[in-house]
């Protein structure tokens, strides 16, 4: 093998590993910042977003990841789809998520989200 072929291998084998490791390194710390909720299925939440109210079939959060404009971070989408849950409906701020059996909605607005067990 020549050395310019060679180097050129080494350059792109370098390349591949070093977005490996930052892909694996930025999915790491992405998944940890969330908890899950033992009582809806295990369904992630933000450990940053604070509780402000819970009822029966719903919790209702602060956190200023969601926007009424912009719904909520791309991040969080990635941790709620890699935990298993398959977005079965979209309405305006409303986010219906199934796994298993058992679905669940999410409304966000500025600064808040809520997240509710559907009865199907």
């Amino acid at each position: 093998m020549k050395k310019t072929g060679r180097k050129k291998w080494i350059i792109i084998s370098a390349l591949a590993l070093v977005l490996i490791i930052v892909g694996v390194t930025y999915y790491t710390s992405l998944s940890t910042g969330y908890e899950s909720l033992e009582d809806m299925n295990g369904f992630p939440i933000p450990k940053s977003a604070e509780l402000e109210k819970e009822e029966d079939n719903a919790k209702h959060y602060e956190w200023d990841g969601a926007s009424a404009a912009n719904g909520i971070s791309k991040g969080y989408q990635l941790v709620i789809t890699n935990r298993g849950w398959e977005e079965t409906d979209r309405q305006g701020e409303t986010i219906t998520y199934h796994q298993d059996d058992f679905v669940l909605q999410l409304q966000y607005e500025d600064d808040r989200f809520s997240v509710f067990e559907v009865e199907e």
